[in-house]
């Protein structure tokens, strides 16, 4: 004779060994043979979660004509001593104020341009600065030449990159669920309170 099994208790022994696969067994039970493997292998995949949704989230890159403009003067920059990025303060035409990231190796050229009105094109993320893309000064001469084909050539491989992240956190979900499936006799004490 077939037992009918309900939804509610199909659905509550489901959720019992998702917990008992991803939660309990690599980090409650200190009897768990593998404790130290399950560690790394959550760990390493919040970090691939993580990357996944910061490369996700990144703009598609803009061609010229679409980026932020502004008229104005190069203030003062200063540069992070531990870092290849700096912050100048760009001195808009009517006298307010705009903090713009910029990059340590291209000081030179910005020391040619300070204290001149220039143009610059600024390009941003979600979760970083404004940053430098075109300059020029005002006689069209160009100091920094944005390119967009080499923008969109980043973002695509990033988007590939990403493809790999995306098949790491199935893969590692795998291992944990393969490292934790069999180990039944590391069950709770009191399933019922699960």
């Amino acid at each position: 004779m077939k037992q009918n099994i309900s939804i509610k208790t199909y659905l509550q022994k489901f959720f019992k060994n998702l917990y008992l696969i991803f939660l309990y067994r690599p980090f409650i039970d200190k009897k768990s043979s593998a404790r130290g493997v399950n560690i790394c292998l959550q760990v390493s995949l919040w970090v691939f979660v993580l990357a996944y949704f910061v490369i996700f989230i990144q703009d598609v890159p803009k061609p010229l004509s679409e980026l932020k403009t502004f008229y104005g003067k190069m203030g003062k920059m200063s540069f992070d001593s531990k870092s290849s990025l700096g912050t100048m303060i760009f001195i808009l035409d009517d006298n307010s104020y705009k903090k713009i990231s910029i990059y340590k190796d291209k000081k030179d050229i910005y020391d040619k341009v300070i204290n001149k009105k220039v143009k610059i094109y600024t390009r941003s993320d979600k979760l970083l600065p404004d940053f430098i893309a075109q300059l020029e000064d005002m006689d069209g001469n160009i100091y920094i030449k944005y390119n967009f084909d080499t923008q969109i050539e980043k973002h695509n491989s990033l988007l590939k990159f990403n493809n790999f992240i995306l098949f790491m956190i199935f893969f590692t979900i795998f291992l944990i669920f393969i490292v934790n499936r069999k180990d039944n006799k590391q069950s709770p004490h009191n399933p019922q309170k699960i």
